[in-house]
């Protein structure tokens, strides 16, 4: 007999389910990216990175990237129900991420919740979580 200690397989997210994806943006904080990934993978699902330039030029770059991103979270049926989003990235330091105009393509995109990490704009953007429209 072993000793070895196997927990209760949790609950599946009633958000989540089998194949669905979540979307990030490569320059997510570390910290949020693995607890994204953990909480999207063991509901079964995928997270869709959306590769932004370096350096970016200008928002409409991010824009491209996030569209691009959602689209390849749609192939096979998939549906993309949550997206994370940094509004100051930390690494590379600084980045203005364009958060109103993301976070109103994702209804349109079928997104079912909007997670805004805007813990590096504290201080440095005014921000009004309902005039962004996010859910977190």
């Amino acid at each position: 007999m072993s000793n070895t200690y196997l927990p209760e397989k949790p609950e599946l997210s009633p958000t989540l389910i089998s194949d669905d994806d979540a979307v990030r943006l490569q320059y997510a904080y570390g910290a949020v990216k693995k607890s994204l990934e953990a909480y999207v993978t063991l509901a079964g699902g995928y997270v869709i990175e959306a590769q932004l330039p370096f350096p970016v030029n200008s928002d409409s770059e991010i824009v491209s990237e996030f569209r691009k991103a959602l689209q390849r979270g749609k192939t096979n049926g998939w549906k993309v129900r949550l997206t994370m989003i940094d509004h100051v990235t930390s690494v590379p330091a600084g980045v203005l991420i364009p958060v109103k105009e993301l976070i109103k393509i994702c209804p349109e995109e079928g997104v079912h919740k909007v997670f805004v990490d805007g813990a590096h704009g504290i201080g440095c953007v005014d921000v009004d979580m309902k005039e962004i429209g996010a859910d977190f």
